[in-house]
């Protein structure tokens, strides 16, 4: 397997830049998602790794080889990338044993290699029991796994994946995620996952590119996308907090709840801001300086999600065990 770059990559389509200037390196065996609400350009990034798309500016590059440039392109069909869709994609006349051979049935792979292939890969996707049934005969979460299958049939250097769970209920997508997770492990393949979901994005990647109207927010692991977001667009977007205003604060610092209290009640410069976490709010506390308004209270099941508005407007949100009544005060 091979490091693939993308270098200085944009993408028009006539007046309208959908992917500005975007550099990637992805290693060799990474699980990466490209997250971003819907029209960042995470789909295009795709479909140009996939051949499907020229670039408009800089080059991608896959080890040694160029994919694409102004002035080069590689089929498709010469890329040796597997894709998944969001659709499945499935012939619905095949078996699944000839849906996931068909790639190798194009290529002209000899008989035995072909029924190695195609046992391995349904034996991975844990399929072997399905082999002979229709698509309609199946659910749909193993219809995904089908597709999976297929992409992993041609021994590809890279599995790229267009929101394969997008259609799926929120219980099959959370099995999916399991069954993703076990196929990376097992395969060890380089995979490049579109989302707009967060959760799955961080449930499934070990590094995230965060995409907003065509241009990297943030590169990061999960772990430090959710601790240190570089740009409040970002915090707000990944996972759950409030952006609360504050006197301006050098970083880095290890700051006590009384600092945090006095940096939100400082009223001489609030052109600062501050990412709070919910599960960071103590609202059991008695030594709590900071006071507001129950404004909603909603029932999650091992918790209750609280949204309280403070003295200067901002709102933020907590944990809770127990209910508060809507228009409490609390410290």
């Amino acid at each position: 397997m091979a490091r693939l770059s993308l270098n200085a990559v944009s993408k028009s389509f006539g007046d309208k830049t959908v992917v500005d200037n975007l550099s990637l390196t992805i290693e060799p065996g990474q699980f990466v998602a490209l997250l971003g609400p819907s029209g960042c350009g995470k789909s295009t990034i795709l479909r140009m790794l996939a051949g499907f798309e020229t670039v408009s500016a800089g080059d991608i590059q896959h080890g040694d080889q160029c994919l694409s440039s102004t002035k080069f392109h590689l089929p498709t069909e010469e890329r040796n990338f597997g894709m998944v869709f969001q659709s499945y994609a499935l012939w619905p006349h095949m078996t699944v044993m000839e849906n996931v051979g068909y790639p190798l049935k194009i290529q002209k792979v000899d008989r035995q290699n072909y029924h190695r292939r195609v046992q391995d890969a349904l034996d991975i996707v844990q399929l072997n029991d399905f082999k002979d049934r229709l698509p309609s005969q199946l659910s749909g979460g193993q219809r995904q796994r089908v597709a999976l299958a297929r992409s992993l049939v041609t021994e590809p250097d890279v599995i790229l994946f267009d929101e394969p769970l997008a259609n799926l209920d929120r219980h099959l997508r959370e099995s999916m995620e399991i069954t993703f997770r076990e196929f990376h492990r097992r395969t060890g393949a380089t995979m490049v996952y579109v989302t707009h979901d967060q959760a799955e994005a961080m449930a499934l990647a070990n590094q995230i590119a965060v995409l907003k109207d065509g241009q990297l927010m943030q590169w990061s692991t999960p772990e430090d996308l959710y601790a240190q977001p570089s740009h409040e667009w970002v915090a707000n977007f990944i996972g759950q907090g409030s952006i609360l205003h504050c006197q301006s604060v050098i970083g880095n610092q290890l700051l006590t709840s009384t600092d945090v209290i006095g940096l939100l009640y400082d009223q001489t410069g609030q052109d600062g801001r501050m990412l709070v976490r919910p599960q960071h709010v103590d609202l059991s506390a008695t030594s709590n300086m900071l006071q507001g308004t129950v404004r909603e209270c909603i029932f999650r099941g091992e918790r209750y999600d609280i949204f309280l508005e403070l003295e200067n407007g901002d709102t933020l949100h907590a944990y809770h065990t127990e209910p508060l009544t809507i228009g409490s005060t609390h410290q």
